[in-house]
Formats: C-alpha cells, structure tokens, sequence
C-alpha cells in the first residue's frame, strides 16, 4: 500500500479517538513488495472504475487458472487481503486471495453490478468445530492465532484448542501449517481430510 493509504488509515483512526494516533502508533504496510503494491493498485483502480480485470489465479491445491472477474471490494480478514468479486468463469460470486493473483491485467470493459449484501458463497459456507491438539513447540502461534477461551493448556505442556471455523479450503491449509505439530482430535471428517491431504503430499515424495 502506499504513504497515501497508510495516511488514510492514520486520519480515520485520529477521528476515532480523537487523538493525533502517529503519536502513539505505527502502521506499516512495508511488507508490500513492488509487485504485490502494483497488483494492489490495479485492483483498487479497476474496482473504483467499475472495470473488468484479468488474472491467472493459483488455488489451495496450486492448480491455475486464468480469470476475468468484475471486481466488487478488496477485504483484509485474519492477516490477508482479498479480492471479492463476480467471476465471469463461475459465473458467480468469488473471494480471491490476492497473494495467489498473478499477471493481473486491466482491461478496458466496464460494468455495472454492485456488491452484495451477502455473497452465495458465504450464505452457503458452514462452520466446523474443530478440536486441536497443538505441540508446545507452538506456544506462540497458538497464543498468537487464538484466543484465550479457546485454548486449554495440558499437563504435558500441549494445548487443546476448541475453535470454530468457516468450513473451506483455508482450514485445512490452516491446520497443515502446523506440520508435525498438530493433531486433529474431531471432527472424524476432518482428521481423515488432513489424512488424505497429507497422503497426497507424500506420494510427490515417492
């Protein structure tokens, strides 16, 4: 993002407060690389413009496509950015990470649709309870990433952590993150999913 966004962003909060905020706190959007900011910009651009864009988009299971959506909104949820917009591919509503947009392209059709006030796709997700058991190793993901309510610290030093999750592609990416670390206890569709997840990434090995 640029110095214009991060100033937007400070203004805002100083209004909230009532406070000059650059006294107190920092936001940094450094992180950004030129190439992710360029994409980030080109969005913002197409979506105040009503323009179509085009892009080759990877998804959980790394597997590519090239879309042409009508984007709607860009969304920033549990430490990432996404593009929520109408998929002319799927022909229908779709959030998009935008880590996995690649080669993004303004194109010079306009549209008219607005955003939604709730999208098919999260009217459709459901939720899973899912019971964890997390290594100590992991102690500061999981104090990081939950909750104090949701996690229960054993004797051995592990933690269980209770938490309850919109069911898609990004739990199990989730979960697997964790590596040698985590062990799904419930639900039993669940551990089976990591199960086979996991069998797959073997056989690449084999």
């Amino acid at each position: 993002m640029n110095g214009q966004t991060e100033k937007d962003v400070l203004e805002k909060m100083s209004v909230i407060f009532n406070k000059k905020v650059n006294d107190w706190i920092k936001i940094d959007f450094s992180d950004w690389s030129p190439t992710k900011e360029n994409s980030f910009q080109i969005i913002k651009s197409a979506i105040l413009n009503k323009q179509l864009i085009e892009f080759t988009y990877y998804n959980s299971s790394s597997e590519k496509t090239l879309r042409i959506v009508e984007p709607l909104q860009i969304w920033f949820k549990d430490k990432s950015w996404y593009l929520i917009s109408y998929c002319r591919l799927k022909k229908d509503y779709r959030f998009f990470k935008l880590t996995r947009i690649k080669e993004i392209k303004l194109l010079e059709e306009h549209f008219e649709r607005e955003i939604p006030k709730q999208n098919e796709e999260e009217k459709n997700l459901k939720n899973i309870l899912l019971e964890l058991e997390i290594s100590k190793e992991m102690a500061f993901r999981v104090y990081d990433e939950f909750d104090t309510n949701q996690i229960t610290k054993k004797a051995d030093g592990n933690f269980i952590v209770k938490v309850d999750f919109p069911e898609n592609d990004w739990v199990y990416s989730f979960i697997l993150s964790f590596g040698e670390y985590v062990k799904v206890l419930s639900p039993e569709y669940a551990k089976n999913i990591v199960k086979e997840k996991l069998q797959k990434t073997l056989e690449n090995y084999l």
